[in-house]
């Protein structure tokens, strides 16, 4: 072992007065914490370890300055990054002043790269020395904390830990109670439990099918056995999306709710069961990238179920006080993890099962320390959350209907439960989601699949019109059509940030008859993520989950080859109007990609055919290549129109309803050979329909290559005979379509 110079404690009492310090919040800021790494003394130990119990610090918060880097991560299990400053043994002088010299470069570094705001020193003058003259030079708080206790051991109780933090503006008084910092009474929480009326079960989760005893799956995914011992972080770790359902404890829904539904008291056991073997496994709040345990969506849904588990659990006489301590303790640990600021995704639905999880577990367990402060701030933030999730037309803003679905029910089982007033702002919110939940679902009985909706899933539906009606959300940007007979017609046209976002800008699907004409390409799944893939707008590198996101697997636009850039600065809702015009629906929406802007018209007809008008300009006169892709499901068999009939340059499909389907060109255009299931030189003409797979379809569509402005006019007919342009359809055309359609003439304004 080297030498090094000698550790003088500084006492406590030697501290500087703190001036409280802006935003400095213990659980989110990153604390540089200078001692030494090899044979640290108990005190400095037990210290990090209690004010991590105590849940003053995340996890990976506090940065260790070395002596000479002997033992990297010296406090086990505490997650301390290590900066080695070797030193020679007996050092003279000039090495003992190149010594501090290396030394304070270092923390100057450390300060560079973690931007801390507050150094702590454990008491060695030549770490505080280099401290301070950092500290100084940015104007960053600097603490000795360590001094001689009774025993000798040097160390620093919590209690003068929160004195300190209190100093800083950082701790107040529920934090501290909320935080677990204080003893729980194990007997009251049991016998407030007992006592209180048990609010319904959230039943949020997607395993509500089948008894998990019998074998858990998830749609896509294989059977598993849940019989214990349980590898947790083994067992479905081959899909994120699976081992998040996983340790979301996603398997208990069917259970809990027949406990609820029968009073089925095996049920219980075996959820309690399982409730322990995870809370045995994940003893610590320990966030990780390769790890799913506390994932922040995970943690908020687990936290559901964990509350309505112990709040059973303590009327059960089978629970003894060993077990009962055990439940108690996950909950203290869950609420310590929801007192963690950064688990917080307020920019996606993730911070609503956040939010969602801290108000059950504090309305469950009353009693818990901090209960109170912790349901308060979960109301704040519910409402909160809502209100970003959701635009002032009630859509949401993720850019997909499984999540507006998802958000919405998630919703309103807190209001069912009892957790959120029903007279609330919170519940008048979600009934106006609820009134727009349905138009979302299609005539196959699945939710339009924008984005990373679910797919296969069904859901309940309000019954079809007797004539056409239309939803316009103008500020989310969804416009929605749906007709007698399974007509359905779908465009989405928002792009509110990148969260679930494709590159589908003013996309559509479109059924008739209740049959798919145009699809989306689905979502795939969640595989692992990749950050090379960012630079592209995507999160993925999976050449399947990208193939999905692409813009030519969409109903849209593609300029130049490339995908809509989704790293551009939103631009909210693309919808300028909707309106009925007639029997017809016609839609127009725009959206700008730099200096190109795209405008696009729908006219539809429900049952007849729908008219695709596409205007792309270019501000400053520089030529494109412009497609507009077609994605069609594999039974349309696409193939292109005879050469010799009246309107070549097409396509022409099953159909629906006896009627086949043409895809024709009114404007001038080249048409795009259609392929099925191409994988070189790109991936083309395919779908996924089931996570993770990907089965073939029909892309086709039509070019205009090297101009500044293209203008494409596409009918999509349900007609007996192909239809043809008028003698006023011709490559020009620009205010009127017009053509013969099954012995009579329709035209429709493609502009004003």
């Amino acid at each position: 072992m080297t030498a090094k110079p000698t550790a003088t404690p500084v006492p406590i009492a030697a501290t500087p007065r703190l001036a409280p310090q802006p935003g400095f919040r213990p659980t989110s800021n990153v604390i540089l914490h200078l001692a030494r790494d090899d044979d640290p003394p108990a005190g400095l130990v037990a210290t990090l370890r209690a004010e991590l119990d105590a849940g003053l610090f995340p996890r990976l918060t506090s940065i260790a300055l070395a002596g000479d880097g002997t033992a990297p991560g010296y406090v086990d299990g505490i997650g301390v990054e290590t900066l080695a400053v070797p030193v020679a043994a007996d050092p003279t002088p000039l090495a003992a002043r190149r010594w501090m010299h290396t030394l304070t470069r270092a923390v100057r570094r450390a300060v560079r790269a973690y931007r801390p705001a507050l150094i702590r020193v454990w008491g060695e003058q030549a770490f505080a020395a280099a401290a301070q003259a950092v500290g100084q030079s940015v104007g960053i708080p600097v603490v000795s904390i360590s001094a001689p206790s009774a025993d000798g051991v040097i160390g620093m109780p919590v209690k003068d830990g929160l004195a300190l933090y209190r100093s800083l503006g950082a701790v107040d008084e529920d934090r501290r109670l909320a935080a677990g910092s204080v003893g729980v009474d194990y007997d009251r929480v049991r016998a407030v439990a007992r006592s209180g009326h048990r609010r319904r079960y959230e039943r949020i989760g997607l395993g509500r099918r089948g008894d998990p005893r019998d074998g858990w799956r998830t749609r896509g995914s294989p059977t598993v056995r849940l019989d214990l011992p349980i590898d947790w972080e083994r067992l479905c770790a081959a899909d994120r999306s699976w081992a998040f359902r996983l340790h979301a404890w996603d398997f208990v829904t069917a259970l809990l709710a027949r406990y609820e539904d029968d009073d089925d008291h095996d049920a219980l056991v075996w959820c309690r069961d399982r409730a322990l073997s995870w809370l045995e496994a994940y003893p610590h709040y320990e966030p990780s990238t390769a790890s799913m345990a506390w994932y922040d969506m995970g943690i908020g849904l687990r936290a559901m179920h964990l509350g309505y588990v112990v709040q059973a659990s303590a009327d059960d006489e089978g629970v003894d006080d060993a077990t009962w301590r055990r439940l108690v303790d996950g909950v203290r640990l869950h609420l310590r993890a929801l007192t963690d600021d950064r688990l917080l995704a307020m920019h996606s639905n993730h911070g609503l099962y956040v939010a969602a999880g801290e108000l059950a577990l504090a309305e469950r367990l009353a009693a818990m320390p901090g209960a109170a402060w912790h349901h308060d701030r979960a109301l704040e933030r519910l409402a909160t959350i809502l209100g970003s999730q959701f635009g002032s037309d009630g859509g949401h803003l993720e850019h997909s209907p499984g999540y507006h679905h998802q958000v919405t029910t998630t919703a309103r089982s807190l209001v069912d439960a009892g957790l959120v007033a029903p007279d609330s702002a919170i519940a008048r919110q979600v009934h106006r989601a609820q009134e727009i939940d349905h138009w979302f679902v299609t005539p196959t009985g699945e939710i339009a699949g924008f984005g990373d909706t679910e797919p296969g899933r069904e859901y309940r539906s309000a019954p079809f019109p007797t004539s056409a009606e239309l939803l316009a959300l103008p500020v989310s940007g969804y416009a929605v059509a749906r007709a007698p007979d399974g007509g359905y017609l779908a465009q989405i046209t928002g792009f509110h940030s990148r969260v679930h976002k494709h590159a589908d800008d003013l996309s559509l699907i479109w059924y008739e008859r209740g049959a798919e004409l145009l699809i989306d390409p689905g979502k795939y799944g969640y595989v692992q993520p990749d950050p090379r893939a960012r630079a592209t707008g995507n999160f993925y590198a999976d050449p399947s989950r990208m193939h999905v996101e692409s813009t030519r697997a969409h109903n849209t636009v593609e300029i130049d080859g490339r995908d809509h850039d989704r790293l551009r600065a939103p631009t909210g809702s693309g919808l300028l109007a909707a309106r009925r015009d007639g029997t017809r629906i016609v839609v127009d929406s725009a959206t700008d990609h730099g200096a190109v802007r795209h405008r696009r018209r729908l006219v539809y007809a429900p049952g007849d055919w729908l008219l695709i008008v596409d205007d792309v300009v270019d501000r400053d006169a520089l030529p494109h290549d412009v497609r507009q892709w077609f994605l069609l499901p594999d039974e349309q068999a696409i193939e292109p129109i005879d050469a010799a009939a009246i309107a070549p340059g097409g396509f022409v499909g099953a159909g629906c309803g006896g009627r086949r389907l043409w895809i024709v060109p009114l404007g001038g255009a080249t048409a795009i050979a259609p392929v099925r299931g191409q994988r070189l030189p790109v991936l083309r003409g395919w779908r996924s329909a089931a996570p993770l797979t990907l089965t073939p379809a029909w892309s086709c569509g039509f070019g205009q290559l090297s101009v500044a402005t293209a203008h494409f006019v596409t009918l999509l007919a349900l007609a007996d005979h192909c239809p043809r342009p008028s003698s006023a359809g011709h490559a020009g055309v620009t205010r009127t379509a017009r053509w013969w359609q099954d012995g009579g003439v329709v035209s429709a304004r493609c502009t004003g």
